[in-house]
């Protein structure tokens, strides 16, 4: 089951839900194991791997612009 990582955007916390690709479609209703605050984002990691020339690469994460 895939996991997927949620920030709150009241308190600052960050934690993790298991769940099924079709719950995540239906819509998941989480509340902030901290404070209660439905008020939440859903964080997306940065991709990391090596390609065949050695070279590092990256795949998402920062959405900023400055991070190249």
């Amino acid at each position: 089951m895939p996991t997927y990582e949620f920030k709150c955007i009241d308190c600052g916390y960050q934690f993790e839900t298991f769940a099924s690709m079709s719950e995540k479609t239906k819509g998941l209703n989480l509340k902030c194991p901290q404070c209660g605050s439905e008020n939440l984002g859903e964080v997306f990691g940065a991709m990391i791997y090596l390609s065949k020339t050695g070279e590092i690469k990256t795949s998402g994460g920062c959405r900023c612009g400055s991070c190249g």
